[in-house]
């Protein structure tokens, strides 16, 4: 038997002393010999010397492997090699399951899981103290009993709570306690971390309340290659307090709380899996801070990743899938960066961005195939979308709304089954440089008292309108290209005050140019439409409105129609080509059209009838196939220094009053 135990010590020696020498030789030479060998001398109860009379040469604990077994010994507890280990010991654990607390309060240890030998379990908690320099946590499973209760949420619950308890009674002894609070927070982690530089690998966390805990601005925590399953009750890595922590290819599955929690503290969170998770796969919040790069997160119940509380995390080269809520969400004043993210199938949005003082950039992200919208910014909050692709989503690629304030650019969004960016209910913002392709609902919708600026977008082949304002929508329009459209390619109806499209051109429309209907004011100016299939701009119930300096081209109907009592303003058009008339005035309309000019117009250059009215002022007619102007029947028309030039047939035909 004592041969057996010998061989076994030379084994975790020989694998162990390269590692273990070059890490304490330079950890040595930083900290001074000198202050190890007297901590040396202190623990084995020699005492310190009380003065330098010669300069021997230092010498070191080169450290020991410490075998523990719970049959055979030498040391049949973890506590009881803990008590007998020097700084720069490995201890070496044999397989069994080991119903003890461990306190790590030695500088410098390794617990090594002998995994040869069969797993190795703890089920109870593991203490790192903050005096500690550095300690390392390897092959071992933390597996508390009966912390997992199978049935319904209100056993599960009940059963948590009984065991809370009696674990607090049980560690009440223990006088690093500060207070009951503390008891109770530390006594459901199976790890909990005050200080020193901790390394946990290749460990596996099952059926615990909690995982890791780090607290504290003196501990720093890295942990490699471990398992966390169905944590039921805490999160499966909290990092506190100032603490900073690493976990890189970690698998998270089935947890019950947060999967890694960063509270005022700093963490990178790298090429790890996260599945099945219940709460959120990652949650920085409290000023936390850190990189969450290049993981897998798939099948959360929450959103994978979650900012809040001022919260400022680096995202990037996520892949985030079937989410049942959101990807990524940003509330209650959370910041970040969120970049290269790949986020598909959410049940909800891809990323939502919610509440005051929220402020994220989102930045060449692509979010598709979702059950919902692609981003969503809402209830007061900020945040700038910037080259993200964002396509084949069921509802709008991006909404802002209750009274968020959004700066979007230069984003690609297309093939989804709502609106390719939707402003409602007093959302407002700088809409600036998006593509916006084959969307299933309007280019661009604006509603509900929403104000935005919308400025050299690019709209083509939308199922309805290329922009939609209505319902009090409102904002201003401007340098947008737009074409190709199965509905107008601008349509407005009913808008707020302050809408204003200009600088505009608007190409091959299915349907109308531009329609406006039911509108009291708004001005639509030095736009250029082209080839439009019906009127290039359609005018139906509208009050006080500006048509200014607009030139409509090779329209299939007529240039300008004007409807359903409406009155406006049409003032410097030039209108070229038009199939029907330049201007039709209908159904007690009641306009002032004044110097436009009317070029090769093949119906008549205006046409006024069905109880047309208005007032035809300094109007320039050239080249047109019929009357220069016509007024037919029951209609009534002031006309004053018009021009008609090298017209084919009547210059002025009709019912006119001067």
């Amino acid at each position: 038997m004592k041969s057996s135990i010998t061989n076994m010590s030379r084994v975790f020696t020989a694998s162990f002393s390269t590692a273990r020498n070059a890490e304490m030789a330079g950890r040595r030479e930083k900290d001074g010999g000198a202050k190890r060998q007297t901590r040396t001398e202190e623990s084995r109860g020699r005492g310190a010397p009380t003065k330098q009379v010669a300069q021997e040469p230092k010498t070191f604990h080169e450290g020991k492997v410490r075998v523990v077994d719970l049959l055979h010994g030498p040391w049949r507890s973890i506590g009881q090699a803990l008590q007998d280990s020097l700084p720069g010991d490995v201890i070496a654990i044999n397989a069994g399951t080991y119903h003890e607390n461990v306190d790590i309060k030695i500088e410098d240890v390794k617990l090594v899981g002998n995994r040869c030998t069969g797993e190795v379990t703890l089920t109870s908690r593991c203490r790192i103290f903050a005096n500690v320099i550095s300690v390392r946590l390897e092959n071992l499973s933390f597996k508390p009993k009966s912390a997992r209760v199978e049935g319904d949420d209100e056993t599960r619950q009940e059963h948590a709570l009984t065991r809370r308890k009696m674990g607090m009674i049980a560690m009440a002894s223990d006088q690093n306690y500060q207070n009951q609070d503390d008891l109770n927070r530390n006594s459901e982690f199976c790890v909990i971390v005050e200080g020193g530089r901790v390394t946990v690998l290749d460990c596996e966390f099952q059926d615990c309340h909690g995982g890791i805990k780090v607290c504290g601005r003196q501990a720093e925590v890295l942990v490699y290659h471990c398992k966390f399953l169905k944590i039921s009750h805490a999160a499966a890595m909290l990092v506190s307090g100032g603490a900073r922590a690493r976990a890189r290819g970690s698998s998270f599955r089935g947890c019950a709380d947060v999967g890694i929690d960063i509270c005022d503290s700093e963490c990178t969170v790298d090429e790890n899996e996260f599945v099945e998770m219940e709460s959120h796969a990652v949650l920085v919040e409290m000023n936390g801070r850190g990189k969450i790069r290049s993981n897998q997160f798939l099948n959360g119940r929450k959103a994978s990743i979650a900012v809040c509380s001022q919260g400022d995390p680096i995202v990037l080269d996520n892949k985030i899938e079937n989410s049942l809520a959101t990807g990524i969400f940003v509330f209650e004043g959370g910041k970040g960066t969120f970049e290269h993210n790949t986020i598909s199938a959410s049940s909800l949005a891809g990323i939502e961005v919610r509440d005051h003082d929220s402020d994220p950039m989102m930045t060449e992200n692509e979010i598709h195939h979702g059950l919902n919208g692609g981003i969503v910014i809402h209830s007061y909050a900020k945040g700038t979308a910037k080259k993200n692709r964002i396509h084949h989503n069921k509802n709008a690629g991006i909404t802002i709304c209750t009274n968020a304030k959004s700066f979007i650019v230069e984003n690609e969004i297309s093939n989804g089954q709502g609106a390719g960016v939707l402003v409602h209910s007093q959302g407002s913002g700088v809409i600036h440089s998006n593509f916006i392709c084959c969307t299933g609902k309007a280019g661009i919708e604006v509603r509900q008292q929403a104000i935005p600026q919308v400025i050299s977008n690019k709209i083509e082949e939308a199922v309805a309108q290329g922009i939609h304002v209505h319902s009090q929508g409102s904002g201003c329009f401007e340098e947008n290209e737009i074409s190709r459209c199965q509905g107008p390619l601008m349509e407005a109806s009913d808008v707020g005050q302050g809408f204003i499209f200009k600088n505009n051109a608007l190409r091959e429309a299915i349907s109308y140019g531009i329609r406006l209907e039911k509108m009291k004011f708004g001005e639509i100016s030095f736009n250029h439409l082209l080839k439009p299939s019906r009127s290039g701009i359609m005018i139906e119930a509208c009050e006080n409105i500006l048509i200014s300096s607009n030139k409509i081209t090779d329209s299939c109907e007529h240039g300008i129609q004007i409807t359903q009592s409406s009155k406006c303003q049409v003032v410097d058009n030039v209108i070229v080509a038009s199939a029907l008339s330049g201007i039709d005035v209908m159904s007690s309309s009641d306009p002032q059209v004044e110097s436009n000019t009317f070029d090769r117009v093949i119906g008549a250059g205006i046409c006024i009838h069905d109880e047309g009215k208005g007032v035809y002022k300094l109007n320039t007619i050239r080249g047109n196939v019929k009357a220069g102007i016509v007024v037919r029947k029951m209609a009534e028309a002031r006309l004053m220094e018009n021009t008609v030039i090298d017209g084919k047939a009547t210059g002025i035909y009709g019912n006119i009053l001067t």
